[in-house]
């Protein structure tokens, strides 16, 4: 899957372990948007009792007529390492899931592929104590 510059929407995934920051980093996004372009408002993750469990697209908004949107994910425990059901998943939401999907079932992994839902650019998230610990 390439870049197109062409396309008239940005598609952002955010990955990272649980209680990573993910949320928080597009609710800053948001905030950040909405200063230079018209962004309708999002708080994401705000909901859920243990963390993001529902796969949600966010409209940042839009400029000269582009749209920009980011994809809420639940954790992965990237620290202990990824399998190749990790690198499945991850490539099942780089090629366009539907939204509202209950990421905590493994039905979702039969969902039918969304072509507005491509992922571009993928954002990963992690506490700087994961990347300088030391094994």
């Amino acid at each position: 899957m390439k870049y197109n510059p062409n396309k008239k929407s940005t598609n952002i995934l955010v990955l990272g372990p649980q209680h990573s920051g993910k949320s928080s980093t597009i609710n800053t996004l948001c905030k950040y948007f909405n200063r230079r372009i018209q962004v309708a408002s999002c708080d994401v993750g705000r909901k859920a009792d243990v963390g993001t469990v529902h796969y949600e697209k966010v409209h940042l908004g839009s400029s000269n007529g582009h749209e920009y949107h980011i994809f809420d994910t639940a954790g992965k425990p990237f620290e202990k390492g990824m399998d190749g059901n990790d690198v499945n998943q991850i490539q099942k939401l780089i090629h366009g899931l539907p939204t509202g999907v209950n990421l905590s079932l493994s039905e979702w992994m039969n969902s039918e592929i969304v072509k507005e839902n491509v992922v571009g650019f993928v954002f990963l998230v992690v506490s700087a104590e994961v990347l300088t610990k030391r094994r």
